[in-house]
């Protein structure tokens, strides 16, 4: 193919953005009480839960737990303040049925106790893929899990517990990751219920909200929607992260929110705080969440079965859990104090009872100094019982602002999907992971408009009009770069349709046969009328969280109109006047 007989439109799709920051550092002034922690560790720290075990394995013929008996993919052990579950869910429509079972393939997941270290053996060959591509989340439970589990919780962190009423949970957790084939994440979970009630199944009206520090081979569910920079703790030093948010309501009802870290954590001891990421999530919903509860806190991986491409296939997944806790502290100490302070916990700079034999009537005040060299010099003056100036000096990584730092932000792109359409008609695509373009590949089809595209959960949908008007659908697999082929949706349009990444999948934007306005919901497969619209034009299009804004031009040519289609709701607003007028097709953008 040449590129030289190439249509001159082309589209670009942004699969992942990595930002890097280059920043000015200020010379904060802090001044504290001491802040106090409540820890509390998960995994065990004695040795009575030495040796035990938690099994589900699948023999070709059934599923079987060493817990439950068969059939079953799950099988929840104690040990301590927590419990364990190799949680094989994605075979969960086919393991009940014998011969639905023999499916699946054979293999085992074996979660064990072994010198106080969570140790995870994930081996399989599979004959399809799961629901969803995830295998499996081979976890450890604190709280009250949704689904009827058993509570385990401790006195500092009693689930579940009221948003309004939650400390700043700091999360530290140090992992290792032997091998990993096909490909997996390691995430955190925390389950929000309105009710408190845990011996139910999550649905409408409950959220989930996923925080991942690795991922390899899958991607996050829903609509990329945000991005958000965030203070976190590796190995002891500061760190500005920044992690992308990522909305999906799931099949069964429920909102589940991702934040997914831009660098990915392995053999590192990681503490971020929960509070925070629940806080924003908050926020996103406009203060839904204050007056839910807190269920369940949850540490494991989600195996991806999407680098899969012929079957059988092979799951090795092996990981170790080497530290695992809590560390609580009042909600209204700044999460970059609570930081800093368990930081000097952690590297035992913290004033010992032999200096302050009455720490709480003890006053530091704490002064920090930085310089571009990111050296941070500690001065502690305590005044009480006697006074003692002390003066430590510690390095720390910082690789974003401040509260309120000159910032100068650059964007490294991953990964780009470039879709042209030929001179035949015929679409083409082109990946370009950040350094280089890659050979020219072909999506096929006969279109005569140039395409539209989006992107969501690891696949980017490709739309075009044929030379009849009928729209057509396809998706490129981001792991394993294959294509679905095209589907038709029924509809047709005389001008290019346009396309959006929504929490409920890709929606299509049309103007109908009649001029007027239509969206189709891929997920569903269905057409919905924006009633009230008529336009010669293409739509612009964009989307601000779960609402579609739609732009269009009236049947004068002139006249600007806009209506906004919730797709939480799946309600339309109807359409009003911008009391403008243009003479060219609207473009709609969120910035």
């Amino acid at each position: 193919m040449s590129v030289g007989k190439f249509i001159i439109t082309v589209v670009l799709i942004l699969a992942i953005i990595l930002p890097a920051v280059i920043m000015t550092i200020p010379v904060p002034q802090h001044t504290l009480a001491q802040v106090t922690f409540n820890v509390i560790n998960v995994i065990p720290t004695t040795s009575a839960y030495e040796g035990s075990v938690a099994e589900v394995y699948c023999d070709g013929s059934q599923c079987c737990s060493n817990v439950w008996g068969c059939p079953n993919l799950w099988g929840v052990v104690q040990i301590g303040n927590a419990t364990m579950d190799p949680n094989v869910w994605g075979w969960e429509h086919l393991y009940k049925n014998s011969t639905y079972a023999s499916r699946i393939g054979t293999g085992r997941t074996r979660m064990s106790i072994s010198s106080g270290r969570v140790v995870v053996d994930s081996q399989w060959t599979i004959k399809e893929h799961p629901k969803y591509n995830t295998m499996a989340y081979h976890e450890v439970i604190y709280g009250a899990k949704p689904w009827g589990n058993q509570p385990i919780n401790h006195q500092f962190l009693q689930l579940p517990k009221k948003i309004s009423e939650l400390p700043r949970i700091l999360v530290g957790v140090y992992y290792d990751l032997p091998t990993s084939v096909p490909g997996n994440n390691f995430a955190f979970e925390a389950w929000i219920f309105p009710d408190g009630n845990n011996n139910r199944a999550a649905g409408p009206g409950d959220y989930e909200i996923m925080v991942q520090l690795y991922i390899e081979g899958g991607s996050p569910a829903g609509a990329r929607v945000a991005e958000h920079v965030v203070p976190i703790l590796v190995d002891g030093q500061l760190v500005y992260q920044t992690f992308v948010m990522y909305d999906c309501r799931t099949d069964a009802g429920w909102r589940f929110f991702t934040f997914r870290s831009t660098t990915n954590y392995v053999g590192k001891h990681v503490v971020f705080d929960y509070y925070e990421f629940i806080r924003i999530a908050n926020n996103y919903v406009g203060g839904e969440l204050t007056n839910m509860y807190l269920m369940a806190l949850e540490f494991g991986t989600e195996v991806y079965t999407n680098r899969c491409s012929s079957f059988p296939c092979t799951v090795n997944v092996q990981w170790t859990l080497n530290r695992y806790y809590f560390a609580t502290t009042s909600s209204s100490t700044s999460l970059v104090d609570a930081l800093s302070e368990w930081a000097r916990v952690l590297t035992g700079t913290t004033p010992t009872t032999a200096i302050t034999p009455q720490p709480t009537t003890t006053t530091i005040t704490t002064t920090y100094t930085a310089t571009t060299t990111v050296t941070v010099t500690l001065t502690r003056t305590i005044t009480s019982p006697a006074t003692t100036t002390v003066t430590t000096t510690v390095p720390i990584t910082v690789t974003v602002p401040l509260p309120v730092p000159e910032v100068v932000v650059y964007q490294m792109l991953q990964k780009l999907y470039l879709i042209v359409k030929a001179s035949g008609g015929d679409l083409w695509y082109n990946v370009n992971s950040g350094t280089e373009w890659g050979s020219w590949q072909p999506l096929g089809g006969v279109f005569a408009d140039d395409p539209a595209a989006a992107y969501v959960d690891g696949k980017v949908y490709v739309i075009g009009r044929d030379a009849n008007g009928g729209i057509w659908y396809g998706f490129i697999d981001t792991p394993t770069g294959s294509f679905s082929g095209w589907t038709a949706t029924g509809g047709a349009s005389p001008s290019r349709p346009v396309a959006v990444a929504t929490p409920k999948g890709v929606y299509i934007i049309v103007r109908g046969s009649a001029s007027d306005v239509w969206a189709y919901s891929i997920k569903t497969g269905s057409w919905t009328k924006l009633a009230g619209g008529a336009t010669s034009d293409t739509p612009g299009v964009a989307v601000m969280g779960t609402k579609v804004y739609v732009v269009i031009r009236g049947l004068d040519g002139a006249s600007l109109w806009y209506g906004v289609l919730d797709v939480d709701s799946d309600t339309f607003s109807g359409w009003s006047s911008l009391n403008g007028a243009a003479d060219s097709t609207p473009q709609l953008v969120n910035a």
